[in-house]
């Protein structure tokens, strides 16, 4: 059922070539948050030359509306990491998977975005990515403990 589920998202994507960008404002907060989990989850990744886009929108929302990309100053935080995050309306989806428009060549959509927040120091958060060849899913509740994030919870996740 959970590999139906994240195929199921992974095909749902953005219609046609690129769309255009709407950034969101994030507080400190927010982007402290999101940051550490793109650090808890890629760090150890090594970069396969492949292109991976970011955004904070759940795949479901991707055939409804322009790509959402996070603030320029949000990829700047992130650019000592192994792998290079650029940001989503930059992708190309074609017939069910992302491309990068410069190569040509199969891309990754990486997604998180906050469900909610259970207090200032506790969220749920849900991310996860398409690739090529399939994708993963994840969704876990995030703790904040002597000033660093980490997963108190997994409540599910899945590859495919």
């Amino acid at each position: 059922m959970k590999n139906l589920l994240i195929t199921l998202i992974c095909v749902l994507g953005i219609s046609g070539c690129q769309s255009s960008s709407v950034s969101i404002r994030l507080t400190e907060k927010e982007a402290d948050l999101y940051e550490s989990v793109l650090r808890l989850t890629y760090s150890k990744w090594k970069d396969n030359t492949e292109s991976h886009y970011l955004t904070y929108m759940r795949p479901e929302e991707w055939f409804f509306v322009d790509a959402r990309d996070f603030p320029n100053s949000f990829y700047k935080r992130l650019s000592d990491m192994p792998i290079h995050f650029k940001k989503a309306s930059k992708s190309i989806y074609s017939i069910n998977y992302f491309k990068d428009p410069k190569t040509g060549k199969p891309a990754s959509m990486i997604w998180i975005t906050i469900n909610r927040w259970i207090s200032d120091t506790e969220a749920e958060v849900e991310g996860g990515s398409c690739e090529y060849l399939g994708g993963s899913i994840r969704k876990a509740i995030y703790i904040k403990e002597n000033g660093k994030w980490k997963m108190k919870q997994l409540i599910f996740g899945g590859i495919s």
